[in-house]
């Protein structure tokens, strides 16, 4: 049995780079569709083949072609994307339609379920700067997947011919797997800019503070791919440091208030963490938890 005819809603980074991986994989991309006919046609050009997918601007005339149709248009435009096709005509005979967008489940696709299609979603738990970027990343990337267990099935499938790693996400929980990912990504970038502010205070220029950050960052990186959770974890807590961390908050007090309930927080988690790793005395961990109490709000 040959592989599914795929087309492709939206021509941005993510479905381009899909569209040329599965193409390279023996897929036929058979369409791309997009708002103007210019980004239609250079997401087309990128995903290449013999001959090129037909570059549209009209979502259902892609999907009418498709036995998969994926979706990669911005979050907000989901659902309203779902409806133009369900509006605009038949689609192939049972297609599996999937969309791509991290924090929605695969139910804002029922328009398109109500026209003979099933539904689920796939999400690339990675960040893409550019089209050429996602390309390289995309093996080892891992995907949540969502929908029913045949769909599931189907998209576990799609995911190792990307090169990629399936997660199974339940019903109902992609708000859940799309906060954890916010939690990794753009909170490490928070803390980050808490942190280089802080070595601002200190005289550092930002960039030159970053960059003295950043290879403690990627180590702590290269620790929890070593070790995992909680061996990961050093640092004073870890160690039950309490005057060290009593020197902290005193710091933080005077010179960046604004971070000190940041700080208290975390480190509260951090005991909890400690204490799972086997590494904090019971008594160090009722001083530390009592202390950062006191900063919280």
């Amino acid at each position: 049995m040959g592989k599914p005819r795929v087309a492709i809603v939206g021509a941005g980074v993510v479905g381009s780079a899909l569209g040329r991986r599965l193409r390279e994989k023996g897929y036929p991309v058979v369409a791309v569709a997009s708002r103007t006919s210019r980004s239609a046609e250079a997401a087309a050009r990128f995903v290449g083949g013999e001959p090129p997918p037909a570059a549209l601007a009209d979502p259902a005339a892609a999907a009418s072609q498709a036995d998969l149709l994926l979706v990669t248009t911005p979050d907000r435009a989901v659902a309203e994307v779902a409806a133009a096709i369900a509006r605009g005509g038949d689609l192939a005979q049972k297609p599996l339609a999937v969309h791509c967008a991290g924090a929605l489940p695969a139910e804002v696709l029922a328009p398109l379920r109500e026209k003979g299609a099933r539904i689920g979603s796939m999400h690339p738990l990675q960040t893409f700067a550019t089209a050429e970027a996602a390309l390289a990343a995309l093996p080892g990337t891992v995907f949540g997947v969502e929908g029913d267990d045949e769909v599931r099935g189907e998209l576990r499938r799609v995911v190792a011919d990307l090169g990629g790693v399936a997660l199974d996400v339940r019903p109902g929980g992609k708000a859940l797997y799309h906060a954890a990912a916010a939690i990794a990504s753009n909170y490490t970038v928070v803390l980050a800019w808490v942190a280089t502010a802080l070595l601002e205070k200190l005289g550092a220029a930002p960039a030159d503070g970053l960059r003295a950050l950043q290879p403690l960052l990627e180590g702590t990186v290269r620790n929890l791919a070593a070790v995992g959770l909680p061996g990961a974890l050093t640092g004073p807590i870890a160690r039950g440091e309490v005057s060290t961390v009593r020197g902290h908050i005193e710091a933080l007090g005077r010179e960046a208030p604004d971070a000190l309930p940041l700080y208290a927080a975390a480190g509260r988690l951090a005991v909890r963490i400690a204490r799972e790793k086997g590494t904090l005395a019971p008594e160090d961990a009722d001083v530390l938890l009592a202390m950062l109490a006191r900063h919280e709000t």
